[in-house]
């Protein structure tokens, strides 16, 4: 059966009673660390137009990431954060809500002289929902969005839906919900992960991304956590499933560079972004 796909998904599913696992190509890490550039993080880029920021909630920190994009999806990763803290608790006495307000309310300087602000922030509310509510509730609904991630949303996030009711009937200024196409921006993200690097003298290739020399070896691991695998259920009653699939224990870089780039087409980005 070696060499022909179909005759060896026979052998695993019928002679094994196995399940038959096709795994997609997934860029490695290494190949991403080699291509840091000569600058900082923190630094801005001349081409950046926006900053958005995604959130992930775990029960000892926050991790954050910050994203500066340009035109036709070209995008800088302009800081990564992480920080530690019991989440659980109220916001207001806990140094990691604070630390995250602070990032929140963080002024970078352009290179053309003018100040920039975070445009928008997608949180992960799947860990201690009630938290993520009561935190996101002081700020204005079209700049911080708490989101949930979805495998069956096919776009970048979901219109609102209201969290807040009275009865049947939401409240006049509830907070809204969103869910964030996980596996679609992820497709979207390793399609450009994949791109090889252009020739000296060539434009980057549509959504490339840019690393800052000072990144950690931990943060390309974490992006490059997980594999798009093809299942094919031994009971071929079962319909073949395909799904994302950890190959490392750690992947939140993965998720808040997909929960920012979830913000930015929530602010608008996906319109002038092209």
């Amino acid at each position: 059966a070696q060499g022909n796909v179909n005759k060896l998904i026979s052998f695993i599913n019928d002679e094994l009673a196995e399940t038959w696992e096709e795994k997609g190509k997934v860029q490695d890490w290494e190949v991403l660390r080699g291509r840091k550039e000569s600058w900082r993080s923190g630094d801005i880029h001349e081409d950046i137009i926006l900053l958005t920021a995604g959130a992930d909630i775990q029960e000892n920190r926050i991790e954050v990431e910050v994203i500066g994009w340009g035109k036709r999806f070209e995008h800088w990763s302009v800081e990564y954060h992480v920080l530690k803290a019991e989440t659980s608790t109220n916001y207001l006495n806990d140094t990691c809500w604070r630390d995250l307000e602070a990032i929140m309310a963080k002024k970078w300087e352009h290179p053309n002289g003018s100040p920039i602000y975070l445009t928008g922030i997608c949180i992960d509310a799947n860990y201690n929902t009630e938290t993520v509510y009561h935190f996101c509730r002081g700020y204005p609904q079209d700049r911080v969005f708490a989101i949930q991630g979805s495998d069956r949303l096919e776009a970048p996030i979901s219109k609102p839906k209201p969290v807040d009711y009275i009865g049947k009937r939401h409240m006049r200024n509830a907070l809204f919900h969103y869910e964030v196409g996980s596996s679609h921006i992820k497709k979207e993200l390793f399609h450009w992960l994949m791109q090889k690097a252009p020739e000296e003298g060539e434009p980057y290739p549509y959504g490339w991304c840019h690393f800052p020399e000072d990144r950690e070896d931990e943060y390309f691991k974490q992006l490059c956590a997980e594999v798009f695998q093809k299942t094919v259920p031994k009971d071929k009653r079962s319909k073949v499933k395909w799904e994302w699939v950890k190959i490392r224990d750690r992947n939140e870089a993965l998720d808040t560079h997909v929960y920012a780039r979830a913000a930015a087409a929530a602010v608008g980005y996906d319109v002038v972004g092209q």
